[in-house]
């Protein structure tokens, strides 16, 4: 289901790749949601923030980025 909607949802054949390997990667015991939301609505994001480190997020790529990116800037706090 969840690699189906990735097929789907990532045009760049390059992406897709990508985040395909990353679900194989994933224990078979994780568990995936689909999540409908406005764009850049601030409660999604922050729900996905407190969930830290319990979170990953497949799609959509930018939002993938945008959350790799915050906790690349949080790391570089603690450094």
């Amino acid at each position: 289901m969840v690699a189906k909607l990735i097929k789907q949802n990532t045009l760049n054949s390059k992406h897709q790749k990508t985040i395909l390997e990353t679900l194989q990667s994933r224990p078979n015991t994780d568990a995936y949601y689909e999540v409908d939301c406005r764009v850049k609505d601030y409660y999604v994001l922050r729900w996905l923030r407190a969930l830290g480190s319990q979170v990953e997020v497949l799609l959509p790529l930018n939002l993938r980025q945008e959350m790799a990116d915050e906790i690349q800037n949080l790391w570089n706090l603690y450094k």
